[in-house]
């Protein structure tokens, strides 16, 4: 029921899972999950409704990217990005 939100910086908080209502928190700009080592696997398809993302950073994490054309157009479009890298298998 976040909808108005425009910053989530959830970095160095031990998070162990990202749910997909992450999407759902439209008006987001800024969001930061870096540095969450036990943080793992791929990032929620729901990312892509997210429109509004300009700097987005979720390197020093065990996530993946999803290999999903869509998800993969969205994710070049942010502006800023600190990714890990690693491709979903």
């Amino acid at each position: 029921n976040l909808s108005s939100l425009t910053g989530l910086i959830l970095g160095r908080n031990q998070l162990t899972n990202l749910p997909g209502e992450i999407g759902n928190l439209v008006s987001l700009t800024h969001l930061r999950l870096s540095q969450n080592s036990l943080l793992s696997g791929p990032l929620p398809l729901s990312l892509t409704n997210l429109t509004k993302l300009w700097s987005f950073s979720f390197d020093q994490t065990g996530l993946c990217e999803p290999s999903d054309p869509h998800f993969q157009s969205w994710l070049q479009s942010i502006e800023i990005l600190s990714s890990t890298g690693l491709l979903c298998d």
